[in-house]
């Protein structure tokens, strides 16, 4: 695939304008699903993960299922009161890796190119081992903020069965390359997005805004950004219901998109 054509400039100038865009979609995990969509669409990988260690849902994907990020974010920090603007793990592995990144003045990773000159490899991680192998990557690239104002993380990998027109490890340089500042430049916009208000309870919601209990559940879960099947296993009942009491939170608040919810229940109304 040629580094640069008509296609591979409109799929890069489509993932600059969503990594300095983050202000436009309000909530910082739907801006980070949607950066994951464009970038899987400029590389054609199989999957794409935009992390931000020390936030609550520090993985966030196009391409990789609910269960696999929540096994990644068990490895990651939980965030903490004056936590330093750079990554941290509970995985120690992990930290160490990361530490050795940050020595190397190239932000741009891949399999076969920093992780060999630190001398430590992602693949020989026991997250690699636990997440990344049973869901078939085989090889990954990716780009990671040198911002001293906050992280942001570009994590793309792909399986066994790589297409012809897939950007990977060292293919994908040039263009991480090009994408790098844009990287930094978005780690800092992002930030004041990661301190947004906690977002009210159960009861609050149900006096508030005249939501029944299973309504206010289903509220708080599509703020969360839980998909339907989602919110169906964690409330165990089953997608049409959870859909069911979507709608019905959707035409209480006013609003027409998940990404709605979160604002609309920071927003309190009397009944």
């Amino acid at each position: 695939m040629s580094p640069i054509n008509a296609s591979t400039a409109a799929a890069l100038a489509n993932v600059q304008r969503v990594l300095l865009a983050p202000q436009a979609y309000g909530d910082e995990r739907e801006w980070r699903r949607e950066l994951a969509v464009a970038l899987r669409g400029l590389f054609g990988v199989d999957h794409a993960i935009v992390i931000r260690p020390g936030m609550a849902n520090p993985y966030v994907g196009d391409g990789v299922d609910t269960a696999t990020l929540d096994a990644m974010a068990a490895f990651s920090a939980p965030p903490e009161p004056d936590m330093p603007p750079r990554l941290r793990y509970a995985n120690a592995e992990l930290e160490a890796l990361q530490a050795r990144r940050l020595a190397v003045p190239d932000p741009v990773f891949t399999r076969r190119g920093n992780e060999v000159a630190m001398g430590q490899r992602m693949e020989d991680t026991a997250m690699f081992d636990a997440v990344c192998r049973p869901i078939g990557i085989d090889d990954f690239c990716g780009v990671f903020s040198r911002s001293p104002y906050g992280d942001l993380m570009v994590f793309l990998a792909h399986g066994r069965r790589r297409r012809a027109d897939t950007f990977v490890g060292a293919d994908a340089e040039p263009l991480l390359r090009v994408l790098a500042p844009a990287v930094d430049a978005a780690a800092v916009l992002a930030r004041p997005l990661a301190a947004a208000p906690a977002l009210p309870g159960t009861a609050v919601l149900q006096e508030r805004l005249g939501l029944t209990a299973r309504e206010a559940e289903v509220a708080l879960a599509l703020a969360e950004g839980l998909s339907l099947r989602a919110i169906a296993v964690s409330l165990a009942v089953s997608v049409s219901t959870a859909r069911f009491h979507t709608e019905s939170v959707f035409r209480k608040l006013g609003v027409h998109r998940r990404s709605a919810v979160a604002m609309a229940l920071l927003e309190p109304r009397p009944r």
